[in-house]
């Protein structure tokens, strides 16, 4: 049993059908294995943003959308290209490297280029979301980094918040990306399994969905 969140009704109807429609999917290849390890994954991030949002703690929602973001990028790949989840292999095999070398002090190869590494930017133009990438990904990005832009958002006029400011507008603008990101993961799956059409409907009216304000 999912265990209770302070999530709206969309979001728990979303869940509600990907467990419904996922539960019946079976893999073949590592292929169809990583388009369902991702496009849950997706999910379940867009799941504990929204969590996060209606429970006006919004300080780590950039930073779980654009994870959720990157993810959708290689989840495109995994369906668009058969042999994505291979260079994905090899780039945390690469990543992993470059993280044992750090601890062994090996700084002229910790920084040096390796090719089996995979940069934010070519994943998501090999999916085809370059748009994607150069807005909401790059917005997210300096939303999440702590930077001058982030302070700001816990600061009025010159004092600074103990705790974090809830603005609604912002609040609106990550609830509606979490939930567009969510169906149209959970769509882009089904239509790769060739099931799903019963909720086709429904997944893209909520990729299309505007979030309103106390939703």
């Amino acid at each position: 049993m999912r265990p209770k969140t302070p999530l709206n009704n969309e979001m728990q109807k979303l869940l509600r059908v990907r467990d419904e429609k996922f539960q019946h999917l079976t893999y073949n290849d590592l292929q169809e294995k990583y388009i369902l390890a991702l496009s849950i994954r997706v999910s379940e991030l867009c799941c504990d943003a929204v969590a996060l949002i209606r429970s006006r703690r919004l300080n780590a929602v950039p930073t779980i959308l654009r994870s959720a973001l990157e993810s959708f990028a290689d989840l495109a790949c995994c369906i668009e290209y058969a042999d994505h989840h291979e260079a994905m292999t090899k780039d945390q095999k690469s990543r992993g490297k470059k993280l044992l070398e750090a601890f062994e002090d090996k700084t002229d190869k910790r920084y040096a280029k390796d090719p089996d590494q995979m940069s934010v930017w070519s994943r998501f133009k090999k999916a085809g979301l370059a748009d994607e990438f150069n807005k909401c990904y790059a917005y997210l990005s300096l939303a999440a980094h702590g930077n001058i832009a982030s302070l700001i958002q816990n600061s009025t006029d010159y004092n600074v918040v103990i705790g974090s400011v809830y603005d609604e507008e912002t609040a609106v603008m990550h609830h509606t990306l979490a939930l567009n990101m969510a169906a149209q993961a959970i769509r882009i799956t089904l239509e790769r399994f060739n099931t799903g059409q019963d909720v086709k409907n429904y997944l893209e009216s909520v990729e299309k969905m505007v979030v309103q304000k106390d939703s």
